[in-house]
């Protein structure tokens, strides 16, 4: 651990940089706002500055019924190739423990709580920092 910092300081810069990226995730979703909508208004896909280069990338999901009922008769062939039929897929989901029921476990002594606490997963590094509200004298 740095030694150089104290927890109270190392605390509080946290906070700050948690605070500083809401504020520029914010201004950076305003900016992609305004290039969005310039972009769009000029029927533009590409926009060139003295600096950059935006393009607004090309994604094409076909409505699969609209484009059965536009090629189904006339390019019988292209859909046999193009078109995936509506299908189920298997998932598997991994086995996982509800937390909520498993609580009173907790309550049965010594032995089943060091069971229980020898079959968690470990906790993944996350804090949340608040500043404390400071009470105004009147």
């Amino acid at each position: 651990m740095n030694n150089d910092i104290s927890i109270e300081e190392a605390v509080e810069r946290y906070h700050n940089i948690t605070e500083g990226l809401k504020v520029m995730f914010d201004e950076r979703d305003t900016m992609l706002a305004i290039i969005w909508s310039y972009m769009q208004h000029n029927n533009q896909e590409l926009l060139r500055t003295t600096k950059f280069t935006s393009t607004i990338p090309t994604k094409r999901q076909y409505d699969a019924n609209k484009f059965l009922a536009a090629f189904g008769e006339t390019h019988p062939e292209i859909i046999e190739e193009c078109l995936i039929p509506e299908h189920e897929e298997v998932k598997v989901v991994k086995a996982k423990v509800d937390g909520r029921k498993a609580m009173q476990l907790w309550k049965m002594g010594d032995e089943i709580t060091e069971k229980l606490e020898s079959t968690l997963i470990p906790q993944k590094p996350e804090i949340k920092v608040e500043p404390i509200k400071q009470e105004r004298a009147m």
